[in-house]
């Protein structure tokens, strides 16, 4: 039994796209994943801070030292646009990996992120379809990045690092 052209051509096309779709997705786990271990090797070479000497010499008056409240960075990752969104690969809490096969948009998540346990926010998704997918990053209520694309089968991503 053989196939037409136009079979042929269909069978080609499939095959593409789960290879394309496959390879988006490795390459945003493997980008995600450099990030974090760059960043975590380059945590440890900050210098710390020191105090300031005249906070140092204080006396203690049986009083307990004030213990600072942890800040936090509240994290939004938004994905917008006219056919929904593949592949979805973003940052998670202590720079973890997490993944959605697809999504309808809007779609968005937001995570408490502690202060420093991380300071980069990426995501990424697959368009399925001609027309707009948006990636967006907030934090603390303010957009840190924002990309676009309207290509069917092109990825989008948003990152930021502070």
């Amino acid at each position: 039994m053989t196939e037409t052209s136009e079979e042929a051509r269909l069978l080609a096309e499939r095959r593409a796209r789960r290879v394309l779709g496959g390879v988006s997705l490795v390459l945003g786990v493997a980008v995600v994943g450099a990030a974090s271990v760059v960043l975590q090797v380059t945590a440890g070479e900050r210098p710390a801070r020191s105090n300031p000497q005249h906070l140092a010499r204080q006396p203690a008056d049986n009083v307990a030292p004030a213990v600072p409240p942890t800040p936090s960075k509240y994290v939004t990752y938004e994905l917008s646009g006219d056919s929904g969104a593949r592949n979805i690969t973003y940052v998670g809490n202590e720079l973890t990996v997490a993944q959605e096969t697809s999504a309808e948009l809007p779609w968005s998540r937001t995570l408490e992120q502690l202060t420093p346990s991380s300071g980069y926010f990426s995501i990424s998704a697959q368009n399925p379809a001609a027309g707009s997918l948006t990636c967006r990053i907030v934090v603390d209520g303010q957009v840190v990045s924002q990309k676009s694309t309207t290509v069917a089968k092109n990825v989008v991503t948003c990152s930021h690092s502070r």
